[in-house]
């Protein structure tokens, strides 16, 4: 069976989970351990949970390097990020905007974790919708600017999605992604982005703020859920996986706060689909009455039938999911329903057309070629 005890006997989860497997490793073992933890991103966090383990001195000498390799990456990244973040809010402090750090870069300013060889492809932050046009404004002053895109594609962001067309900048290479929402304006899934404003918090850089930590749980746990990409699905996992322990250890009352809160956004079936696949391919242990207090967001047997046998495939690295067809299905079958959860069915009929009909057609009349 897919997501069965044996298909999750592969040397990455071990070592994510129970470091200290991995000193009795032999080379063919450890190969198997960095060939997974390259393909699905986590090559930095594998060597960064060894070095935080103590372990960095059981390391065979042929794969050591490898994983110094990734590490001093992960450090680069890491202080390229809090480089970045510092230019993002003295651009937007004319405007008295602080803005809201997301995802990976707020794991690192919040000291998370999470944060533990963790890689970064852009920066996310969170502004009111109300100051979208004068962050936006500000960043280009400020040398971040946009792909040329259609006029379509300008109107996709702007009117039903929750972040304007990504910003890259023009010396630096890195891009801001500006959201006004957590979740697409036409989501099926409903968030009031004002009921996020109780729990936001002053973040360890200055000038930036951070979500709740409950908050950013149920956020981590949406955007892998409800985007329909799977490409880095095992590493967000682990990213969770890392927030619940390390958050609900230091709090007490973290899980009930955690449940409360996810009634009050509208995420209640996103926390019920992250902790029940966490529990089963991660070992997470969740406390009882929280599994209970879920059990009204859970959807009907059927449902929830199909919903495991996806879920546990796609949410695994390519590399050892189940032989076969299956995977891909899977995760196409969970894209559809991404962009299904998205939008309600004529705008998302309309949308399939012009990128499926109109986008290409456009393109060949402007190609000279």
């Amino acid at each position: 069976m897919i997501g069965s005890q044996d298909n999750l006997n592969f040397p990455l989860r071990e070592v994510l989970l129970y470091p200290a497997t991995a000193a009795a490793y032999d080379l063919g073992r450890w190969d198997l351990l960095l060939q997974q933890a390259r393909g699905a991103g986590l090559l930095a966090r594998v060597a960064a949970v060894l070095r935080d383990a103590g372990l960095d001195d059981r390391i065979p000498p042929e794969m050591r390097w490898h994983l110094d390799s990734a590490f001093t990456v992960y450090r680069a990244h890491s202080e390229d990020v809090r480089l970045e973040v510092e230019h993002i809010a003295r651009a937007l402090k004319p405007a008295g905007v602080r803005p809201v750090l997301l995802k990976g870069a707020a794991y690192l300013a919040a000291g998370d974790r999470a944060r533990l060889g963790r890689l970064y492809s852009d920066v996310d932050i969170f502004v009111p919708h109300d100051s979208i046009d004068t962050v936006e404004q500000l960043l280009r002053w400020q040398g971040w600017s946009g792909e040329e895109l259609s006029d379509y594609d300008q109107a996709y962001y702007r009117r039903w999605m929750h972040e304007i067309p990504p910003l890259i900048h023009r010396s630096r290479g890195i891009a801001v992604d500006v959201h006004h929402n957590l979740l697409p304006l036409t989501s099926r899934v409903k968030l009031d982005a004002e009921a996020l404003a109780a729990g936001i918090t002053p973040s360890e850089f200055p000038g930036v703020d951070v979500l709740a930590p409950t908050d950013r749980v149920l956020h981590s746990a949406a955007h892998l859920l409800l985007e329909g990409e799977f490409d880095n699905a095992f590493r967000d996992l682990s990213d969770l996986y890392l927030l619940l322990t390390e958050l609900s250890a230091a709090d007490p009352g973290f899980w009930d706060a955690l449940l409360a809160r996810s009634r009050e956004l509208g995420l209640h079936r996103i926390l019920y689909y992250a902790l029940r696949y966490l529990a089963r391919l991660l070992d997470l242990a969740v406390p009882p009455d929280i599994t209970a207090g879920l059990q009204s967001a859970a959807p009907v047997a059927p449902v929830r039938w199909v919903m495991d046998r996806l879920f546990t495939s796609a949410l695994l690295p390519i590399s050892v999911a189940a032989p076969g067809v299956w995977p891909g299905f899977a995760r196409f079958a969970l894209y559809l329903r991404s962009h299904y959860l998205k939008m309600p069915l004529p705008l998302l009929a309309r949308h399939l057309w012009h990128k499926a009909v109109i986008t290409p057609f456009e393109y060949r009349q402007t190609d000279p070629v």
